[in-house]
Formats: C-alpha cells, sequence, structure tokens
C-alpha cells in the first residue's frame, strides 16, 4: 500500500500529506475488496467532484475518484 517515491526513496519519518495518505486509502480499499475475493474496482456512491486546490495535482484524480466513495463512517456512541 505505500511504495515510496517515483524516484526509488522511501521517506518514513517525513509527514504525511493528504494526497498521499488518499492514495494509501485507496490501495488499502482496493486491497480490503481483493482480500474478500471481490473485484477491486470501487464503485461510486455519489458524483465525483473536483477541488479548484488540485487542478494540475498529480493527485488530483484521486481526489476526484475518492470524493464519490462513501468511505467513512459516522456513528453515534
Amino acid at each position: 500500500m505505500v511504495s515510496g517515491y517515483q524516484d526509488g526513496t522511501f521517506k518514513p519519518t517525513q509527514s504525511v500529506t493528504r494526497a498521499e495518505l488518499m492514495a494509501v486509502r485507496l490501495r488499502a480499499a482496493e486491497f480490503g475488496l481483493s482480500a474478500r475475493g471481490m473485484n477491486r474496482d470501487l464503485v461510486a456512491k455519489e458524483p465525483s467532484k473536483t477541488f479548484s486546490d488540485t487542478q494540475n495535482y498529480w493527485a488530483a484524480s484521486i481526489f476526484a475518484q475518492m470524493s464519490s466513495f462513501l468511505l467513512f463512517c459516522f456513528c453515534r456512541f
């Protein structure tokens, strides 16, 4: 789920950006489906959103893709 950077480096003490976190969450969700013998493709629950601060950013498609899934559980305690 964590593969490091394109230049082959891995920086475990560096802060994680929101883009990196979303990439890991996407891979984790895909892995979870695959581990249960299901299709790895996540099914969109709502239309994807675009964010003005991520245009022309390497993770823009990840943000848009992840915005269409209901991955969070808001539970009452």
